[in-house]
C-alpha cells in the first residue's frame, strides 16, 4: 500500500505522482536515513524548477531549446517526458478554444529533454506565452531526492529575443541560484549553472562556480520580480500578441 502524492504551487497541480510506500513488510529505519558523513552543499530534492522572470526582449513569448541536469559525479541524468511540465504549458494554452490548434503546436515541454538542441527550426524547442502577473516556470520532477551538480541551459534559437533572460533555479521551493542567460548568438553551446568545484564542464559559458550562501535582495513591482537597477517594465497589450504556430505536417 502507499500514498499517491501530487506536488503543486498555489493551487497549480503538476501532472506527476510520487508514490510513498507504506508496506508493512518494509519498515523504515529512520536512523538509517541520518547520514554519518558531512552533508554535501549540492542541491538535492524532488522538484527542480526553472523560474523565468523575463525574456531577452520579446514581451509575448519565452522559450528554451533544452535543459540537462547532471548528478554529483557529473553524469547526465536521464529525464523522461512525463517528468517535465511547464506553467503555462506552451503556446497551445492560447488556442484551447480553437480545435484546429488544440495540442497542435509542437513546441511543448517534452522537447526540453529530447536531446536535440541544435535545431533552429524550433520543432525541438519549448515556447510559451508570457502572461500578465504570471512567471513562466519549468518543472522537472523525480520520484526520489536527486542531487544535482550542474545544469546546462540551451537558449531559444529560432528567435533569440524569445530566449530566457533572467531566471532562478529552485529545488523543492528553495532558491539555489539566480542569474541570467545571453540570447542565442549562433553557437549551440550551453550556458552552465555549476554547483560543484569538482566538475570541469567542457564549455566557456559558465554562469556560476558554486551555490554559495550569499543572499540577494529581490525587488518586485506588481508581483513581478525585477533585477537590480532595472526600471519598471513597460505594460504590454496582450490583445495585440502576434500569432505563432508550428505544427506537424
Amino acid at each position: 500500500s502507499g500514498i499517491n502524492a501530487e506536488y503543486g504551487e498555489k493551487g497549480e497541480w503538476i501532472d506527476h505522482d510520487q508514490i510513498l510506500s507504506l508496506s508493512k513488510g518494509d519498515p523504515i529505519n529512520v536512523r538509517k536515513l541520518i547520514p554519518d558523513y558531512e552533508i554535501s552543499l549540492l542541491p538535492a530534492g524532488f522538484v527542480y524548477q526553472i523560474y523565468i522572470y523575463n525574456s531577452c526582449g520579446d514581451p509575448y513569448y519565452v522559450g528554451l531549446n533544452g535543459i540537462e541536469l547532471f548528478d554529483e559525479q557529473g553524469q547526465k541524468l536521464e529525464v523522461l517526458s512525463e517528468q517535465v511540465s511547464a506553467v503555462p504549458d506552451s503556446v497551445n494554452v492560447l488556442y484551447q478554444d480553437q480545435l484546429v490548434m488544440r495540442g497542435g503546436d509542437v513546441r511543448t515541454p517534452d522537447k526540453l529533454i529530447n536531446h536535440v538542441i541544435d535545431d533552429d527550426s524550433a520543432r525541438n524547442s519549448w515556447l510559451a506565452p508570457i502572461l500578465p502577473n504570471t512567471g513562466n516556470r519549468v518543472y522537472i520532477v523525480f520520484d526520489f531526492p536527486v542531487t544535482v551538480s550542474m545544469i546546462k541551459l540551451y537558449n531559444y534559437s529560432k528567435a533569440p529575443t524569445r530566449g530566457v533572460k533572467e531566471f532562478g533555479v529552485l529545488v523543492d521551493d528553495l532558491v539555489v541560484y539566480h542569474g541570467s542567460l545571453s540570447p542565442h548568438s549562433g553557437s549551440h553551446e550551453p550556458e552552465i549553472v555549476l554547483f560543484s568545484d569538482r566538475i570541469a564542464p567542457n564549455s566557456n559559458s559558465l554562469l556560476t562556480k558554486s551555490c554559495g550562501a550569499e543572499q540577494r535582495v529581490e525587488l518586485t513591482n506588481n508581483k513581478r520580480k525585477m533585477g537590480d537597477g532595472e526600471n519598471t517594465p513597460s505594460i504590454y497589450d496582450s490583445s495585440v500578441r502576434p500569432f505563432t504556430s508550428l505544427v506537424d505536417h
